[in-house]
């Protein structure tokens, strides 16, 4: 668990120095994905986000789908044991 704080931890440091410099570059509030305004009620909440919230619902959803795929293929890359034994 502390190790797991900790990720989480640096992460988030790492996305507020990325935040300072999206200020520095007048990029801040705007949507890394469809380049319009993140809502004020985001930034309150999130002050690091890089996303608008249907943006960032859009990329989880498909980083889901996407685990879910990786996860398929795994289980049916694993064999079954029984036709080794056989060969």
């Amino acid at each position: 668990m502390g190790l797991l704080l900790g990720d989480r931890e640096r992460e988030k440091l790492h996305s507020i120095d990325e935040a300072i410099i999206r200020i520095e570059d007048g990029e801040y509030g705007i949507c890394e994905e469809c380049d319009e305004e993140i809502p004020l009620g985001r930034l309150k909440a999130m002050p690091f986000t890089r996303h608008c919230v249907k943006c960032k619902s859009d990329l989880e959803k498909l980083q889901a789908q996407t685990r879910r795929f990786e996860e398929d293929r795994a289980y049916r890359e694993i064999p079954l044991g029984s036709e080794e034994e056989e060969a």
